[in-house]
């Protein structure tokens, strides 16, 4: 993860040489997804630089209209907040994460936004809503291994 991140920095340096335009943008966008998901891992959930790079990406999502990466976006800093105790403001960011998978009718980003409500929930000591979202995790899951399934079109409902 360390060249990783060494190698996003560096590409971040050379951003300014290119033109500034959309292509740019989400040039950026990957470089500071990659950056941040890396760093993390590295520094932890916590560190004020995270959520530095976890923030310019979610306004370069915003600014490019790529809603599908704004899930793992609100995801990082969801947990940023929580990991710092912050739970009122990663539920905010949870339940914006769930919202976005909703719109994309994405079951992956479905999956994703719905564990993450369920661990704020969990953490926040909302256990009936908790279990609640897990649930529905739980059988988002399984319809969604069902429909990748090579036997999928046989099976009746």
């Amino acid at each position: 993860h360390r060249e990783a991140v060494s190698l996003a920095r560096r590409g971040l340096e050379q951003l300014p040489a290119l033109p500034e335009n959309a292509e740019r943008m989400k040039l950026e966008l990957s470089f500071q997804t990659t950056f941040a998901s890396s760093l993390f891992l590295i520094k932890g959930y916590g560190d004020p630089e995270v959520e530095r790079v976890f923030r310019r990406a979610q306004e370069l999502a915003h600014q490019t209209g790529q809603s599908e990466q704004l899930v793992g976006i609100l995801r990082g800093l969801a947990f940023f907040h929580e990991i710092r105790g912050q739970m009122s403001v990663g539920r905010g960011l949870a339940e914006q994460a769930l919202e976005i998978a909703r719109q994309s009718g994405d079951a992956g980003l479905l999956i994703v936004s719905l564990h993450l409500n369920g661990d704020v929930s969990l953490w926040m000591g909302d256990f009936v809503r908790s279990c609640g979202l897990l649930r529905r995790l739980s059988i988002s899951t399984t319809r969604s291994a069902i429909a990748r399934s090579p036997n999928a079109s046989a099976r009746t409902t």
